[in-house]
């Protein structure tokens, strides 16, 4: 399973805006992500193992 850091840009394997990592793993084994949707800021926990680190090409 990938690890990821706080500072960390990552998507969902199935796709998705680019997050960045504002939390590592928690006592429920979830990273909290951060993303915008235009202005609002959208915060959620995600299992890591859907993540992949975001590759800017």
């Amino acid at each position: 399973m990938a690890t990821f850091n706080v500072g960390d840009r990552v998507m969902l394997k199935s796709g998705s805006p680019v997050m960045t990592v504002s939390s590592e793993l928690g006592h429920d084994g979830k990273v909290q992500c951060n993303y915008f949707n235009g202005a609002e800021l959208k915060i959620v926990r995600l299992d890591p193992k859907t993540l992949e680190a975001y590759k800017n090409e």
